[in-house]
């Protein structure tokens, strides 16, 4: 019985394991699939709970930062995939 218990608690926890766009290897309790849909649901409710901002002076400085932001990220982890700019 005590092989049996071991054997399953090994499966659960190598089928748990995920290889993240970096190359590191991560215990996935959540598939990415229901992290993408969460951070979908939170990102909707973060926008209508907080207004848009519309300024075309606040917009650029967001904007430069992102893009230095994903420069860095693409030049530190060349393989994993980027947000279109």
């Amino acid at each position: 019985m005590k092989p049996l218990i071991l054997g399953l608690a090994a499966l659960v926890f190598l089928t748990g394991c995920q290889e993240s766009p970096t190359g590191r290897n991560r215990l996935a309790l959540v598939p990415d699939t229901v992290l993408a849909d969460m951070g979908q649901d939170s990102f909707e409710q973060m926008k209508q709970q907080n207004t848009v901002i519309t300024r075309p002076d606040i917009n650029r400085l967001v904007q430069c930062i992102t893009e230095a932001l994903v420069s860095a990220a693409q030049a530190r982890y060349p393989s994993a995939p980027m947000p279109d700019s």
